[in-house]
């Protein structure tokens, strides 16, 4: 069964955009459930709002975790990994591709991106 539509569109938007800011800023971990909920901006779901109620106690829960970085002592290589979903989406059919960068086997992140086709 399906949950109801939201009556108020502005609470759900303002949730989801500040998730993004974060998740653009310093939590590249959100970026596959922040978009999956992007996608319910023009229609958000009572179940989607709940999700992103969630995501925000999980963000609270874990604000004492950080990612320590430390210098590398071998010289630095850049290690990429990239995923495809071929028509995933089971709506619409469009895929989604995924990408992510980082320096050394246990360096950092430094670049990530994830679309919809």
């Amino acid at each position: 069964m399906e949950s109801p539509v939201l009556e108020d569109l502005n609470s759900y938007r303002q949730i989801v955009g500040s998730l993004i800011y974060v998740m653009t800023r310093t939590r590249p971990d959100l970026c596959h459930i922040v978009t999956k909920l992007s996608q319910h901006m023009s229609k958000p779901m009572v179940a989607a709002l709940n999700a992103a109620k969630y995501i925000l106690r999980y963000l609270k829960g874990t604000s004492v975790l950080s990612l320590k970085l430390r210098r590398m002592e071998h010289p630095l290589e850049l290690i990429g990994f990239i995923d495809y979903d071929w028509g995933g989406c089971v709506s619409d059919r469009k895929s989604i591709s995924g990408y992510c960068f980082q320096m050394s086997e246990l360096g950092p992140l430094v670049s990530w991106k994830s679309k919809k086709q």
